[in-house]
């Protein structure tokens, strides 16, 4: 699955590791936890492929990819909801 990120998004840094995105288009404010924010950055790193950032991910924390990959699709389906991003094959 490939994601692009809407060009009307900018993110930020927390000091707790976590992330704020800003869709400038609503004008809303969307507060991702640490896991989300690695996530957000695994997906920018590997170029909105959600594969190769699943595995980054679960390398990262020694977590089981299985459930990496749950956790990603449910943060996609969110952050697609809310127009943060589109998601294609």
């Amino acid at each position: 699955m490939h994601v692009s990120i809407e060009p009307d998004v900018s993110a930020c840094s927390m000091d707790d590791a976590g992330l704020v995105l800003l869709s400038e288009r609503t004008g809303r404010l969307h507060r991702c936890n640490p896991t989300a924010a690695a996530m957000w950055t695994a997906l920018l790193d590997h170029d909105g492929h959600s594969e190769p950032a699943a595995v980054a991910v679960a390398q990262r924390f020694g977590t089981d990819l299985a459930r990496v990959r749950a956790d990603l699709g449910a943060l996609l389906t969110s952050l697609s909801r809310a127009g943060l991003v589109m998601v294609g094959q």
